[in-house]
């Protein structure tokens, strides 16, 4: 599995932590998880600018 496979599958792991968060109208985990997925969103975009230079 590649590298941007992995990121693929993190990313959708967190989409769907958030979905559920969303739906169970859980503001607590709706802010951790989304704040989660920020952070290594972000290391994650980086990373990829890191490597293409």
């Amino acid at each position: 599995m590649s590298d941007r496979e992995g990121h693929a599958e993190a990313a959708l792991r967190e989409h769907t932590a958030i979905y559920k968060a969303l739906v169970a109208r859980d503001t607590s985990a709706v802010s951790a998880t989304m704040r989660s997925h920020m952070a290594t969103a972000s290391r994650r975009l980086l990373a990829g600018f890191d490597a293409a230079q």
